[in-house]
């Protein structure tokens, strides 16, 4: 299975930057894993909503899930949410998709289309902060999935 992270918006932080791709590294012998991002010339959610609806429907399969980032979704703990990823990967999905939105959150429209959605916390955070807890956490559900002694109880 591939997972990618769709982020709107363009990071241009280096230790942000340097954050996913370390994780992104760590995760390749579990799941190639990669950052695609979709831009909007001002942040309008209608316009990323479009950038993001254009950007699915161009990689659309039918074995694409998605599971969209938000504070009104679904909060798991990590076991949890290494069941969700694996009982995705168990169910012939071989593209996992994470949507981020933009400061504005994620369109309605775009949570009902997801196969999934999930919180990471009830606190807001800045959706370029959101990448690197994402990677971790997926990495983490990797490591709990194959036994290794990275997570801990």
């Amino acid at each position: 299975m591939k997972i990618i992270i769709l982020a709107v918006g363009k990071c241009r932080n280096k230790a942000v930057l340097s954050l996913c791709d370390d994780y992104i590294k760590r995760l390749k012998p579990h799941w190639p894993t990669s950052v695609a991002e979709v831009t909007t010339r001002v942040s309008d959610m209608g316009a990323e909503k479009a950038e993001i609806e254009k950007y699915l429907t161009k990689h659309k399969t039918d074995t694409i899930r998605i599971i969209a980032l938000d504070e009104s979704g679904k909060l798991l703990n990590s076991r949890k949410f290494a069941d969700t990823i694996s009982n995705f990967a168990e169910n012939n999905t071989q593209t996992l998709i994470f949507l981020i939105g933009g400061a504005d959150g994620i369109a309605p429209e775009l949570k009902a289309k997801a196969d999934a959605i999930i919180s990471l916390s009830t606190m807001t955070m800045p959706h370029m902060l959101v990448r690197p807890v994402i990677l971790e956490q997926i990495y983490r559900a990797a490591t709990l999935l194959t036994g290794h002694p990275y997570h801990r109880d």
